[in-house]
């Protein structure tokens, strides 16, 4: 073990190993300029104790002593290059660092690329000649060495993957790890835009919660070997669920059926399915299982329902849980339904929505609503005047214009003046 220090002449002795105290201080088998060295230690956890000889103030250091492991360059790869040539990256692993490192051999061994050693851990090579393999040798600080071969291949294409493309869910996108390589992340809001925003330098980017603002093209430069490869992908995050399960989900949707919500949902196509939960979240609570059911297992339409027989005042959000029999699962549409503690009582679905909102309003008939929708900067997108005299039922189109993301929708009782605004998503 060697220490350094700049401050000056010290007093430095190694006072115990693994909790237990030496009887004597062991003392430096050497101490040269400020160095201090100890040999013959062996694996352990040391507490050094240093002092200065004028001020005589005692400081603690630990050290812990791992046992030597002899290096290996199992991990060494070779790739060929965009520009011709190839590249070589020495990967060491245990052993005591510093390394140097050198090429010894090759197939075919003519023309030779024999090196002499080098602190550098990367080979560029482009004299005109092709091989498959290359031999290599380390040597660590302890003089210890070994060998390694690395066969030369190309790189494979392996793009961008998302974890999870769905909105208010996290989500990882994330590249293959390459030894010897660096990652600049950005996000654009179309390919082509000439701005963007920098995300990090690492093989993935975490998103914990994906918001609308989000959503867009996810780029990842990789640089291999110090520019012998470069790759560039490209990842379109959406938010709009892209998971596939063996379940068909046509609809998902509830209504209020005196004092309780009742849920109903409709699918074709049910293989290896385990069940169904329904999960609600209210205004003060996250999303809790209120209910489940097995799922039948049929290849043909199969119609469900579940009753919600305590639903909260205000709002009550509701979503189906598909369950697969291998443990994958995934989520629906989102629907609200209100308990009345004011004078309009409705429902919405589905939330998000792609083309068409369906409001169904409780109580009453012959009640008179303007409903509006305004983006989140308060701009008016659409407005319409809606009797529930002939029916309960409104479908709002989505606009030509209406762009993905967050909208605000507002429903006002003309007669009593009461108002209720709720949050939708477009796809």
């Amino acid at each position: 073990m060697t220490l350094s220090s700049n401050m000056g002449s010290l007093t430095v002795r190694v006072i115990s190993k693994d909790g237990v105290m030496y009887g004597s201080p062991l003392v430096p088998n050497t101490a040269v300029g400020g160095v201090y060295t100890f040999t013959d230690l062996g694996p352990g956890i040391y507490v050094l104790r240093s002092s200065e000889n004028i001020c005589n103030t005692f400081v603690y250091d630990t050290v812990r002593i791992y046992n030597y492991q002899f290096p290996n360059l199992n991990r060494s790869s070779a790739y060929q290059c965009d520009q011709g040539g190839f590249s070589v990256s020495a990967v060491a692993t245990h052993g005591v660092a510093p390394f140097t490192y050198e090429i010894i051999g090759s197939v075919p061994s003519f023309p030779s690329i024999v090196s002499a050693p080098q602190s550098s851990s990367i080979f560029s090579i482009n004299n005109g000649s092709t091989y498959s393999l290359i031999r290599l040798r380390a040597l660590d600080a302890c003089g210890n060495a070994t060998l390694g071969d690395a066969s030369i291949l190309p790189l494979t294409n392996y793009g961008i993957r998302a974890s999870m493309n769905c909105l208010f869910y996290p989500t990882t996108l994330s590249v293959d790890t390459i030894i010897n390589a660096s990652y600049d992340w950005y996000k654009k809001v179309t390919l082509t835009a000439t701005d963007s925003t920098s995300l990090g330098n690492g093989p993935g980017v975490f998103i914990p919660n994906l918001l609308p603002s989000d959503t867009g093209y996810y780029v990842c430069y990789v640089n291999v070997n110090g520019g012998c490869i470069k790759r560039r992908y490209n990842y379109h995050l959406t938010g709009s669920c892209y998971i596939v399960l063996p379940v068909t989900l046509e609809e998902f949707k509830g209504r209020k059926e005196r004092e309780q919500h009742m849920l109903s949902w409709k699918t074709t196509q049910e293989q290896n399915m385990q069940n169904y939960v329904v999960e609600r979240q209210t205004d003060n609570e996250p999303f809790t299982e209120i209910g489940r059911t097995v799922a039948r297992g049929s290849s043909s339409s199969q119609q469900y329902q579940l009753f919600d027989a305590s639903p909260q005042p205000g709002n009550n959000f509701y979503r189906l849980k598909m369950n697969n029999t291998d443990g994958s699962y995934t989520y629906s549409n989102i629907v609200l339904l209100q308990k009345e503690k004011s004078g309009i009582s409705y429902s919405i679905y589905p939330n998000p929505v792609k083309d068409i909102l369906n409001i169904h309003f409780s109580g009453y008939g012959g009640q008179h609503y303007t409903v509006s929708m305004f983006t989140m900067s308060n701009q008016l997108v659409l407005q319409q005047n809606y009797s529930t005299a002939s029916s309960n039922h409104l479908e709002i189109h989505r606009p030509a214009s209406t762009q993905p993301g967050m909208y605000l929708l507002r429903i006002v009782n003309t007669a009593t003046n009461e108002q209720v605004t709720q949050k939708i998503i477009f796809l």
